[in-house]
């Protein structure tokens, strides 16, 4: 059985800024790559300034740059995953994708076994930290950031294809979001291909360019929700400031 300091569930920013600073952890992600596409960068459709604090925060956000994410204060969200996943892989950040935590227990030495679900069956770990960093009680929705070249949307089409969604403008002409209301249980995994079939399924000029999960502004337990980041080298540098308070305090 493997021992870690932390196991993280989510690999967002947060997590992989944790991870950075506190290397004896273990990341589990449901999905088949990290997943940086936290709820205010949907919601503001745009990267607020923000000035990195340390070394490894000037560093991913010069890979970003490199890369053309932030251009005209827009975000490529699709990009900003690769360029997460590559920034994992170079750093040698343990990461389990397509893994779920299925069952924990907190043992008398304030120690947990952890139950992991992966493809090679299930895993046993023990940590002396867990951190759900899922927004599981948070008003959820799913939403398709998409282009369109028409003069305007044609808004019962969407209604028709999905009947309690609303439309909002984005940071440009031409760009827009559609939030599709979900439950807190629901499954994103199986829902997006659902959610594909239906707009392929009418003559749609319209280009989706993103769909993420979106969540409201809900206080949170875990330290390193990714809600109330509103640029995700803040939400990096929030990882690394919180697993540096916790080897202080060990």
């Amino acid at each position: 059985m493997k021992i870690y300091h932390t196991l993280l569930i989510g690999s967002g920013h947060t997590a992989v800024g944790y991870a950075i600073a506190q290397r004896n952890t273990l990341i589990c992600e449901e999905s088949e790559a990290c997943e940086p596409a936290f709820s205010l960068a949907l919601k503001q459709y745009r990267c607020p300034p923000y000035t990195p604090q340390t070394p490894q925060g000037r560093a991913l956000l010069s890979r970003y740059d490199a890369l053309g994410l932030f251009a005209n204060g827009r975000q490529n969200l699709g990009g900003l995953e690769c360029g997460l996943c590559e920034y994992v892989l170079e750093n040698g950040i343990e990461i389990l994708l397509k893994c779920r935590v299925i069952a924990y227990e907190l043992l008398p030495d304030a120690t947990y076994d952890v139950t992991l679900l992966t493809n090679a069956g299930l895993e046993y770990v023990r940590c002396r930290r867990l951190l759900d960093l899922r927004h599981r009680n948070a008003p959820r929705s799913l939403t398709i950031l998409f282009e369109s070249t028409a003069p305007a949307i044609d808004l019962p089409l969407l209604s028709s294809l999905f009947p309690t969604a609303w439309v909002e403008p984005t940071f440009d002409g031409g760009y827009y979001a559609l939030h599709i209301p979900a439950s807190p249980t629901t499954d994103y995994n199986q829902h997006l291909p659902k959610i594909c079939n239906r707009w392929a399924s009418v003559k749609h000029t319209a280009k989706i360019l993103y769909i993420a999960p979106r969540y409201a502004d809900t206080a949170e337990e875990a330290e390193l929700n990714a809600a109330e980041f509103g640029n995700p080298i803040a939400a990096f540098e929030a990882g690394i400031a919180l697993a540096k308070a916790e080897k202080g305090g060990d």
